[in-house]
């Protein structure tokens, strides 16, 4: 809605501009993270195989038209990058970098916020790693307050709903359909045919061949390595 003010384009060119913004965002986020952990091959081989994931390649943006959860997607490995960051260097730019990450991402969409705080959790705990010993308890501290501070800088977003949960109808947070457990001879599956006359096409629940090809490629240079 802001592009479309700001520009004076239309619905349909504000989407795709929102698409596009997520999909170089994912690609940048994740190749920053993958090079942080694992060089720049690991950023490269990340940063594809995240790209040619279904949900990020297909089905959030073609079938599903789910534009919030595909920009939150983008923003995740932003913020996991942002955080390693943080654990490295531990100075204003990276924790201000990391807090506007924390704070863009969670306000992208509240289905994905919970999902997405658990992955950066994991991505908190394992990044202790990469501090140096003498530092590590100082950086432990930025970490706990940018835990804080996203907290407080997203309020606006959950809290009216908590305080006045009583007139607020809430809905039952059942698993979608497309979200279901998928057996693995369908998860090694490509993108079928896609049929462009359709109303509403099935929502793919593949993981994508060129996942996988990617994973068993960076498994292969990683055994070489």
């Amino acid at each position: 809605a802001l592009h479309q003010i700001i520009t004076e384009a239309t619905p349909m060119q504000s989407v795709k501009t929102v698409m596009l913004v997520a999909w170089a965002t994912a690609a940048a986020g994740m190749y920053a993270f993958g090079r942080g952990r694992f060089g720049v091959r690991g950023g490269i081989l990340a940063a594809f195989s995240y790209l040619v994931s279904a949900p990020i390649a297909f089905t959030l943006p073609y079938q599903l038209g789910e534009v919030p959860y595909l920009l939150a997607l983008g923003l995740l490995p932003c913020a996991a990058a942002a955080v390693d960051a943080l654990w490295r260097a531990g100075d204003r730019r990276a924790f201000g970098l990391a807090l506007l990450s924390c704070v863009a991402f969670c306000l992208c969409d509240s289905r994905v916020t919970l999902f997405g705080g658990v992955v950066l959790g994991f991505v908190a705990l394992s990044g202790r790693m990469y501090a140096p010993i003498e530092v590590r308890s100082r950086h432990a501290l930025y970490i706990v307050i940018l835990v804080v501070l996203t907290v407080l800088l997203s309020a606006f977003y959950w809290l009216p709903a908590l305080l006045e949960r009583n007139a607020v109808r809430w809905l039952s947070a059942s698993v979608p359909s497309y979200a279901a457990s998928i057996p693995l001879s369908e998860s090694l599956l490509g993108t079928p045919y896609y049929d462009l006359s359709a109303q509403n096409p099935p929502a793919l629940l593949s993981v994508g061949l060129g996942t996988v090809i990617m994973a068993f490629l960076a498994l292969a240079v990683a055994g070489q390595q």
